[in-house]
């Protein structure tokens, strides 16, 4: 594979920690101590994040992240995106998207490669349609739904839990997104915690961002990423690119 640039939009320092060294691929973490398997099969051990720093207030542990990096993939026709590990390295998904003058979606996320095995479908009708829904292969699908016209939060189900994608502030709207679980919007922000965090490369030629995942939810990871991707691809289309 290609060597992809070492970090052509680097992730903030003063919210984010330096990315660890990865002894395999990283890609799924756990809330336990006991190592975790990768979707490429190997397998690594929980890291600690520093007491103190911000990634830890932003997700609420002292785990390490669950960590993506998603680079879009210039060499073919269409807007297909590269999701890495966190050594920016290892491809763990491939989000393949053959381009539609018409403004619909029919992207399909695999697993490992362009080949892989699918994990799901990201499908949205013509541009003007802001939801859009995942698509699993057993035929159940999850949607992804605008609130409303005025602002830019996203929400899902998962079970009989709700979830809702929500802009960090105004003037990231389209950029950066916390995600959060329904039932605690109505708390204090000090006192929820947070799913998920979607940072968007700003300037950037190939890199489209960063996904960072509570380990905690571990085992949403694919609904996570797909719903993250998503709201990018539309935040894309908002930003005119």
């Amino acid at each position: 594979m290609d060597k992809l640039p070492s970090d052509d939009t680097r992730v903030d320092d003063q919210l984010f920690p330096p990315p660890y060294e990865a002894t395999a691929s990283t890609s799924f973490g756990t809330a336990s101590a006991a190592p975790a398997p990768t979707p490429n099969g190997a397998v690594r051990a929980v890291e600690k994040i520093a007491p103190g720093t911000k990634l830890q207030d932003l997700l609420g542990t002292t785990q390490a992240p669950i960590e993506f990096h998603a680079y879009r993939d210039s060499k073919l026709y269409g807007k297909d995106v590269r999701v890495l590990g966190p050594d920016k390295q290892t491809l763990e998904f491939y989000l393949r998207f053959p381009r539609n003058w018409s403004g619909r979606w029919e992207m399909s996320l695999r697993r490992g490669s362009p080949e892989g095995p699918e994990v799901c479908e990201i499908r949205k009708g013509n541009s003007l349609k802001d939801s859009f829904t995942v698509v699993w292969p057993e035929g159940l699908e999850t949607e992804c739904r605008k609130r409303s016209h005025f602002n830019t939060q996203y929400e899902f189900e998962a079970g009989p839990e709700k979830y809702r994608w929500r802009a960090d502030s105004v003037n990231k709207s389209m950029y950066n997104y916390t995600l959060w679980k329904d039932s605690e919007m109505e708390l204090p922000e000090s006192e929820r915690t947070p799913v998920a965090h979607w940072r968007t490369a700003w300037a950037a030629v190939v890199k489209a961002g960063c996904l960072l995942i509570n380990p905690a939810h571990s085992h949403e990871v694919e609904l996570i990423l797909a719903t993250a991707l998503g709201l990018e691809e539309r935040c894309r289309e908002w930003r005119g690119e």
